[in-house]
């Protein structure tokens, strides 16, 4: 007996695990949050109580973020947050930091420049180039919305 294409996925359609939808929502939240409450808490702390300047406070709270994310992906932890966060563990800097420094990790066997340096931006690269380009073409439709 032959099985076409569209059997095929009712077969799996049936079998398959059923997705929790609001269970990954909940996670999401929670992780995502939770990174959010972290980076609040150190601004807070390195603000109020070891009373450095906004400016400071804000930039050594988001170099905290990007160490925590990549210590979490060097010992294997940002998988799991993944696994069980979703969306939520990919808040912008710990994210980025986690896209960054996997590259870099895998790259490391073939040395610092051939390896690390020409793969720690293929993953973001293509961020870094839509956001440049994105940015230019806001950038132009806004001076020209001022123009009118």
């Amino acid at each position: 007996m032959i099985i076409d294409n569209k059997q095929t996925q009712e077969i799996i359609k049936n079998n398959s695990k059923k997705k929790n939808k609001l269970n990954h929502l909940l996670k999401s939240f929670i992780i995502g949050g939770s990174f959010g409450i972290a980076g609040q808490a150190l601004y807070e702390f390195y603000f109020s109580l070891i009373k450095l300047n906004k400016d400071i406070s804000t930039l050594l709270a988001s170099l905290t973020l990007v160490l925590f994310g990549i210590m979490c992906t060097a010992f294997c932890i940002f998988d799991d947050l993944a696994t069980h966060g979703g969306a939520g563990s990919f808040i912008p800097i710990v994210g980025f930091a986690n896209a960054m420094s996997s590259a870099a990790l895998e790259g490391k066997s073939e040395g610092p420049i051939f390896g690390v340096g020409s793969k720690i931006f293929s993953l973001v690269g293509s961020v870094f180039a839509y956001g440049i380009f994105t940015t230019c073409i806001c950038g132009i439709i806004y001076y020209m919305w001022r123009l009118i």
